[in-house]
């Protein structure tokens, strides 16, 4: 089972612009521009000045967003409460990330869970700046997809616009 995944950078990023478009987050303006000025395919490092105009037009109207839920609100207090706010289907803490932090930082955990074995200085994030210069990763993995089930492994892949709950 893969949920929100990066499947296809290519796709991926696209993707991401025309669901901003379909949910009313961005201008269909905006989107068509993007369709025809950018490209999303490995190698291509640079994109075209109308492509980075219309880029530019995403970003002030996404950047208060929970991309992974833009219906929830955001969290806009860090400092952490006693307990987390009671998460239920209709109800999440947009704070959430703030407790896996602390928590997934605790010594006692992570000595429980074998991590942090070597002492690293910096803190476990959830997307840290560490690997985003990671050069060897597939920008695209349809290929093993097709492989998983070639050999008789099913894969489910979905993706919906509230996932975290």
């Amino acid at each position: 089972m893969i949920g929100n995944a990066a499947i296809h950078d290519e796709t991926d990023w696209l993707g991401i612009y025309q669901y901003f478009g379909s949910h009313a987050l961005i201008a269909q303006r905006t989107i068509r521009q993007i369709e025809k000025h950018c490209a999303f395919s490995p190698g291509v490092i640079n994109q075209t000045k109308k492509c980075n105009a219309a880029l530019h037009e995403v970003d002030p109207n996404t950047a208060n967003l929970d991309i992974y839920n833009i219906y929830a609100p955001i969290c806009l207090d860090s400092n952490l409460t006693a307990k987390p706010k009671k998460v239920t289907a209709l109800q999440s803490d947009p704070c959430i990330d703030n407790y896996v932090h602390a928590y997934l930082n605790r010594p006692d955990v992570q000595e429980a869970l074998h991590a942090n074995v070597t002492k690293l200085k910096y803190d476990w994030e959830a997307c840290n700046r560490v690997v985003y210069n990671w050069t060897d990763s597939l920008w695209s993995i349809i290929s093993l997809l097709h492989e998983f089930m070639e050999n008789g492994l099913r894969v489910w892949v979905y993706r919906y616009d509230s996932w975290r709950c």
